[in-house]
């Protein structure tokens, strides 16, 4: 059913003349990804002329651009996914028509992020959903090349065998940049066979992705065109992950008040750092804290975890960009990371849920036989969370309360950083920083991506 309502809804966008507030997003979206894969192609080594000789020119331009753009974690998401990586790449690939590429992206964004919110409690999420990229890629080499009404029978070959990320494969090196590049030219591949649909591969993929309870007009709610989530796309100020952009905030704001007073941050005088945060991030730093160790090569980890990042941009020098994972010296790094505590405050991880569920009403919720797969995951993430009877409580209140419009949705990941610096505390409280691209006026646009396009040099 999942591919037939894709094939639906593919054919109500293309017949649409693309507002001109979501041809705004989608231009920045465009630029800020290119821009991305810009900067990525130059510290990332591939043979190109080895891979020509064996992939197609399409498949190749869309895996590589794709890798380079995924590298410093400087892209772009959307609830519920970070789809630009397929339906830019992808579509630039296989289409110079303006018109159509334009579109294509448009389509690429909202069946990616569909697919994220049907399989957004399962185990995986964010990045890691690199199954987005492949079913985007599938669906846009029909869109593009094919016949749209292949699409349910091209989908059933990819999620017959889905690309399943491994956290040691995302976080443990630079194989991150797999996470978009296999599923690509996995998906892209689905075009080119005629096998008949297999009617069993999307049960099989939503037992393996999704812990949720799923039925004929929660799939119906979900792939409605009645909505965009384009409208909720978010580009990165900074580069590492979105959950950590706010703290990373924190410290440079606390970093440029120190350095008013006395110049440069005196490790010495730090006391102790106190950041409270979400249950997500405390997930991400139980998992990132896996991969790092005191002989570490890898930045992966920290551009997951709340404490190296935060020590990185309190750290640095000038501005935050992909070169501050380079320009630091470890053992100051270990230093103030030794100095922070991390607190699970429950009022930013219920006002996270609060907010998804007040915008998207319909999102599934868990299948109560498959409870016992979330609770193996918790465990697997070594995710000790804190959690009172009272953070239960507000969640269940929250599942039945006011709606709004998904268009309407923004990200908030909050964050408080108290910094005892000598005979002084330094407070900060964020919620993100990360662009709402809806929001955005054009002269902001052109600063950020100059600014962004410094690291070119």
């Amino acid at each position: 059913m999942i591919g037939e309502l894709i094939r639906d809804l593919v054919i109500e966008l293309d017949k649409l003349s693309i507002p001109e507030d979501l041809n705004f997003i989608l231009d920045f979206q465009i630029k800020n990804l290119n821009l991305s894969a810009e900067i990525g192609r130059k510290a990332i080594k591939y043979e190109y002329e080895r891979a020509k000789k064996f992939l197609g020119d399409e498949i190749l331009s869309a895996s590589i651009n794709a890798a380079a753009s995924i590298f410093y974690d400087w892209d772009d998401y959307l609830f519920a996914g970070h789809t630009g990586h397929s339906s830019v790449f992808v579509s630039q690939a296989l289409t110079k028509d303006p018109e159509k590429f334009i579109k294509s992206v448009l389509i690429g964004n909202e069946i990616g992020g569909r697919i994220g919110i049907l399989c957004l409690i399962g185990p995986l999420n964010g990045q890691m959903m690199s199954y987005i990229h492949g079913i985007v890629s599938c669906v846009l080499t029909e869109y593009i090349q094919g016949d749209v009404s292949n699409i349910p029978e091209r989908f059933s070959y990819y999620i017959s065998n889905p690309n399943f990320l491994t956290y040691g494969g995302f976080m443990g090196g630079n194989t991150k940049i797999f996470s978009s590049v296999f599923p690509i030219v996995s998906g892209m591949l689905t075009s080119v066979f005629e096998l008949g649909s297999n009617n069993f591969s999307e049960g099989g993929f939503l037992d393996l992705f999704s812990f949720s309870s799923l039925n004929e007009k929660k799939l119906e709610e979900i792939f409605s065109p009645s909505f965009f989530l384009t409208r909720t796309l978010m580009v990165k100020k900074y580069p590492a992950c979105a959950y950590i952009i706010p703290q990373i905030e924190c410290a440079l704001s606390i970093r440029d008040q120190i350095e008013d007073i006395e110049g440069d941050v005196d490790i010495g005088k730090i006391k102790k750092i106190k950041i409270e945060y979400s249950a997500i991030n405390q997930i991400l730093d139980k998992i990132s804290s896996r991969f790092f160790t005191e002989n570490f090569s890898n930045r992966i980890p920290l551009q997951f975890s709340t404490p190296l990042a935060f020590s990185l941009a309190l750290l640095g020098k000038g501005d935050f960009n992909c070169r501050s994972y380079s320009n630091f010296i470890k053992s100051d790094l270990f230093r103030i990371y030794g100095k922070i505590q991390t607190v699970h405050n429950q009022s930013f991880t219920v006002k996270i849920i609060k907010n998804v569920l007040k915008h998207f009403h319909f999102i599934p919720m868990p299948n109560i036989s498959k409870i016992g797969n979330i609770l193996l995951e918790i465990v697997k993430d070594r995710a000790i969370l804190d959690i009172s009877p009272k953070f239960i409580f507000d969640l269940i209140l929250n599942l039945q309360g006011d709606r709004a419009n998904p268009d309407d949705f923004q990200f908030v990941f909050p964050t408080r950083v108290q910094v005892f610096y000598g005979d002084i505390v330094f407070e900060e409280e964020k919620e993100s920083h990360s662009f709402l691209a809806r929001k955005m006026k054009k002269e902001e646009v052109e600063d950020f991506l100059k600014f962004k396009s410094l690291c070119k040099i």
